[in-house]
């Protein structure tokens, strides 16, 4: 699962949500330290947890963090409420 604003508020609580559902995250921000810290926590829920600091406002970041996504989990999951328990 791809979460763009990872970082902090509600898109950090969306990221925690998912991984304590078992939900391996790709956390996208601009703030890589605060992205670090997530992944982390996320991570103690048993779940790979993927880091990519990028400005989603420039399309090639947007293609980088697809890229890294397939490249980690082999394929990428998108959607408000797609939750899968592939690790």
């Amino acid at each position: 699962m791809v979460i763009t604003g990872a970082s902090s508020g509600i898109r950090r609580a969306t990221a925690l949500r998912f991984a304590a559902a078992g939900a391996n995250v790709v956390m996208v921000a601009r703030r890589e330290e605060a992205l670090r810290e997530v992944a982390s926590e996320c991570r103690r829920h048993g779940v790979r947890a993927l880091v990519v600091p990028v400005d989603v406002t420039a399309a090639e970041s947007v293609e980088r963090v697809a890229d890294r996504a397939v490249e980690t989990f082999g394929r990428l999951g998108v959607g408000n409420e797609l939750v899968t328990t592939d690790r």
